[in-house]
């Protein structure tokens, strides 16, 4: 049974969000500008053992002209936090934006601040919530939630 759990939102103005169990604790990382400080958040903070992350994966449609840069920089984050969690032996699994909104009762339709709230209130005691990693730490108690319903 895993005892730490990932959240990562590779977009633009994503972040990464570590729940453990086991270490008490709760952190949130707005998402690092280079492939270096990634690795180096991931080899430093994010343990290798009892660990699943949650990457959200998020799709392009055709003909979104106006989204092409950030999909880019998403599709650039999405790899490199791959490969960062791949070289730390970190476990992982994707879930779409619809899947881990509608599980946690938060449907943001793109509204980064309905999530930021909805984290506020599932998390009250941790500093650090912002629109850039409330989506991270919403994935992350999402996996612990279906991860814990598959081991009871």
């Amino acid at each position: 049974m895993y005892k730490h759990w990932i959240g990562a939102d590779p977009g633009v103005s994503g972040g990464i969000a570590l729940i453990s169990d086991l270490w008490h604790s709760v952190e949130v990382w707005p998402m690092p500008d280079t492939e270096r400080d990634l690795w180096e958040l991931i080899e430093r903070y994010i343990p290798n053992e009892n660990c699943i992350a949650m990457i959200e994966d998020v799709h392009a449609f055709p003909g979104d002209k106006q989204r092409v840069k950030q999909l880019a920089t998403f599709m650039r984050n999405y790899g490199g936090l791959r490969m960062a969690l791949i070289g730390n032996g970190v476990a992982m699994e994707k879930v779409s934006p619809q899947k881990w909104q509608k599980y946690l009762g938060c449907l943001t339709k793109g509204d980064k601040k309905i999530s930021k709230g909805r984290a506020q209130e599932l998390f009250p005691g941790v500093k650090g919530i912002t629109l850039k990693t409330a989506d991270a730490l919403l994935i992350a108690e999402y996996g612990k939630r279906i991860h814990a319903q598959k081991t009871a």
